[in-house]
């Protein structure tokens, strides 16, 4: 059933876009070697559940502030003041309505924002920059990794009170001389890691917090350290690992971390395009050669892969982020009209502001359901069902743009109060 529906999404994706292609192909550098995802300028609208969640956050780069939207009951909720660095080119924002918090990330550190405002710089302290989180705020678990490989971990109430936190460095294993690559959190509360010698670790970061030292568990080896570890819902003790031992070959593996073994692997040539780890975790690769793009997921139990033939008069379309649905059926996603590779290799969902169109495409018979242009410079996230844009307004001015493309909502004026007179 899976396999007819990996096939399903992605043939509906091929007749209707294709994948960036870069003047010169090359592995995206910027997926590799991290802790949860890369961060973003907005929470995400899906729970690790798959669940559609109803509060979204924002910053509103037009007053440096954090917006806060209930997008069940159309309105805005609140307006939260940015954090210790209010100046930063990029904030990076962690949210979820399992949390009444926010997490605000920049260069120069992290805040956590209440949602009464009070707000606490550096709750721990990092000495690089942040560069990318796990965060599963329903079991109150925060680990920030920065570019100097510290890695921090907090346990927080509901209410946003840090209840444990604690600082370590990327050596788990005293008795090794490996560190940690790159890792996950389960819905277990544990940190899935793999080191640089290719061990495999179940972290538990409750004893991790109260000893204030690593403690883990041995959960077996592979042949190399893993680029990246996804963690699967349903399923704490199975995980999905990425490695690349030279350029343009990817080994894709199903671990189970009760058997210590591997339950399928598979290989494949190209060029790593894109992937995605948080729900329903999946490769991109491009082959190049046979101008072909491969896809490839699991469902816990095995992997399955399609192939799709790259029409070259699509050369400029890019897929930045999809959505799928398993209530409807329905597969709902983001494209944009010309290709995009920042400096690091990563494309994200509001790296490029114009030219962005959203579809929706029913699996079950391949209709497309809808088809519609998101407005030019503003700051989007979507679900199955809506497209949420803040605009660059003073006065404050964001929509909510239901599946036909028709604005089912608008929220008006909430920047009035900041305005100077």
């Amino acid at each position: 059933m899976l396999s007819n529906k990996l096939t399903l999404i992605f043939a509906s994706l091929v007749t209707g876009l294709l994948f960036s292609c870069t003047p010169v192909a090359q592995d995206n550098p910027d997926d590799d070697y991290r802790i949860g995802e890369k961060l973003e300028s907005k929470s995400s609208l899906t729970s690790y559940s798959g669940d559609a969640t109803k509060i979204v956050a924002l910053y509103d780069s037009t007053i440096s502030k954090i917006q806060l939207f209930d997008l069940e009951n159309k309105k805005h909720i609140k307006t939260l003041n940015s954090g210790l660095d209010k100046a930063a080119k990029d904030h990076f924002l962690l949210y979820n309505e399992a949390g009444n918090y926010v997490v605000e990330l920049t260069q120069k550190g992290f805040s956590l924002i209440k949602s009464t405002g009070e707000v606490i710089d550096n709750p721990i302290k990092l000495l690089g920059m942040p560069t990318s989180a796990s965060f599963r705020p329903e079991i109150g678990l925060l680990v920030i990794q920065d570019d100097a490989n510290s890695i921090g971990i907090l346990k927080i109430s509901n209410q946003g009170d840090i209840l444990k936190s604690w600082v370590g460095g990327s050596k788990i294993d005293p008795l090794s001389s490996s560190s940690l690559a790159s890792g996950d959190i389960n819905e277990n509360g544990e940190l899935l890691a793999s080191l640089t010698d290719g061990q495999i670790l179940k972290i538990n970061l409750e004893s991790t917090l109260t000893l204030q030292q690593w403690i883990f568990e041995k959960k077996g080896a592979l042949a190399t350290k893993a680029k990246w570890v996804a963690t699967l819902q349903g399923q704490p003790d199975r995980i999905l690992l990425r490695t690349s031992l030279v350029e343009k070959e990817h080994t894709l593996i199903l671990y189970d971390l009760m058997t210590q073994s591997m339950v399928e692997s598979k290989t494949f040539q190209g060029y790593l395009e894109n992937s995605g780890r948080f729900f329903n975790p999946h490769v991109v690769i491009n082959d190049n050669v046979n101008q072909e793009i491969i896809f490839i997921t699991t469902d816990g139990n095995q992997l399955f892969s399609s192939y799709f033939q790259r029409k070259s008069s699509m050369s400029n379309i890019n897929v930045i982020s999809s959505v799928y649905d398993k209530n409807t059926e329905n597969l709902s996603y983001v494209q944009i009209d010309r290709s995009y590779l920042t400096e690091e290799g990563y494309i994200s969902l509001n790296a490029v502001k114009e030219k962005r169109t959203f579809k929706k495409i029913r699996m079950t018979d391949y209709l497309l359901i809808s088809e519609f242009t998101i407005p030019n410079n503003t700051t989007i996230d979507f679900s199955s069902d809506f497209v949420f844009s803040l605009y660059p307004n003073k006065t404050g001015y964001a929509t909510v743009y239901s599946g036909d493309g028709i604005v089912s909502h608008e929220f008006k004026f909430f920047n009035r109060k900041f305005l100077k007179k």
